[in-house]
């Protein structure tokens, strides 16, 4: 049968067609000409969900486990390495979550599987499996900064329990899991889903990472109070650098602590335009970091490549002359893809506005292409750039002073 005529049979057919591809072990290809065809990854998820076929997949995704078996790591120097753990290229994946919906998921649970909302996109979260799974040595600890709640410490403990480098003795509390797990500054994005409430989301971690919790070290609180000591960091995870103090703990407690030629530094917030401070930071510690690549949503993820003594970590990067922050800014955007470029435009646009200097920010603005400029999911960063250019210039229209200090966008 032809697969455009599989669009006009019952969900029960499509069910049973992806069923079919399954087993088959279909190339992504094959799930792409499926997908063009006319069924929605939502729908295609939705019916998978309603039919059991999610379990079923787990079950003999965990029976055979081809992904990590069938080839050794590439090694994160390739910057491809995490696209084969990405569930809708690949339906063999073991990671621990499916995407019903955009920023929403799901994941099997002690009692069930759990509905489960968070900002990150399939890529990026399969993205930390890799690491955890095929990078981590056990050289140094796993460190998740803004972990909200909890899906993307799953993904790091499941990719760190099938990772075969490091014995299972020695996996027990080295993934450590920060944020303040309450919902202030969040109310935005609780009452856009019945999957977000108000108050304490710990109880949502822990129920979420139930069956790992003696690989983890949960730390609920305010991370300016806090402390890390001197372990070494082997995967830095950070979703937590909301303000330049934020960003100024990161680097003084935690770069020191990363290991040369190992560590990974994932910046989840590198693309948002509210957090530019993260571009101007990675840009100044350029010599220190090899920059790897950046994946649609958001995370933009580097080698440490020399070490950070503590002296060098205390640099006030909000002190900087303007000229200076600019400099940086615009040589990190360079290093982007074209798609990407554009979007960092938005970051640029920030840093003008908290400097007054609102006639060139709107000329970047009118500058910005908010056009497709990659057939590569991965690397199609076209709706941020839309949303962040018209966030923007609807900030400036409403009048240019009071642009500063901008609302978390919905």
């Amino acid at each position: 049968m032809d697969i455009h005529q599989m669009v006009a049979l019952t969900q029960q057919h499509i069910t049973d067609y992806y069923r079919w591809l399954l087993e088959r072990e279909p190339e992504p290809e094959v799930i792409a000409t499926y997908l063009s065809a006319g069924v929605t990854r939502t729908q295609l998820v939705q019916t998978i969900l309603q039919s059991g076929e999610f379990a079923e997949r787990r079950r003999r995704a965990d029976a055979s486990a081809p992904v990590a078996s069938s080839s050794p790591s590439p090694g994160v120097r390739d910057s491809q390495f995490w696209r084969r753990y990405v569930p809708f290229w690949n339906p063999r994946s073991p990671v621990p979550f499916v995407e019903s919906e955009f920023q929403t998921f799901v994941v099997p649970g002690a009692d069930g599987e759990i509905i489960i909302k968070s900002m990150l996109s399939s890529l990026e979260l399969s993205l930390l499996y890799a690491l955890a799974r095929d990078h981590w040595t056990g050289e140094g600890e796993i460190v998740d900064l803004g972990c909200l709640y909890g899906l993307t410490t799953r993904c790091l403990a499941e990719g760190a329990a099938r990772n075969d480098q490091v014995p299972e003795a020695a996996k027990g509390r080295r993934i450590y899991a920060y944020d303040l797990f309450l919902a202030e500054d969040f109310e935005w994005w609780s009452l856009a889903s019945p999957t977000v409430h108000a108050g304490s989301w710990f109880t949502d971690f822990l129920r979420v990472n139930h069956a790992y919790l003696p690989m983890l070290v949960p730390c609920p609180g305010d991370l300016l109070r806090m402390n890390w000591g001197s372990r070494p960091i082997e995967i830095l995870m950070v979703d937590a650098a909301k303000s330049w103090d934020l960003n100024g703990w990161v680097i003084r407690k935690l770069f020191p602590r990363l290991i040369p030629g190992k560590s990974v530094v994932v910046q989840q917030d590198q693309v948002h335009y509210l957090e530019y401070w993260i571009s101007i930071a990675m840009e100044y510690f350029s010599d220190k970091f090899e920059y790897i690549d950046t994946i649609y949503g958001s995370s933009a993820f580097y080698l440490c490549k020399a070490p950070i003594t503590e002296d060098e970590a205390r640099v006030d990067l909000k002190a900087l002359p303007f000229r200076e922050k600019e400099r940086l800014l615009l040589a990190a955007i360079a290093r982007g893809r074209p798609s990407l470029r554009e979007a960092l435009k938005g970051t640029y646009v920030k840093l003008l506005l908290d400097c007054e200097m609102y006639a060139r920010a709107r000329e970047v603005l009118e500058g910005m292409s908010t056009e497709r400029l990659s057939e590569d999911e991965a690397y199609d960063f076209s709706a941020i750039a839309r949303t962040d250019k018209a966030s923007l210039l609807a900030l400036l229209e409403t009048g240019e002073p009071s642009t500063r200090g901008f609302a978390p966008l919905a």
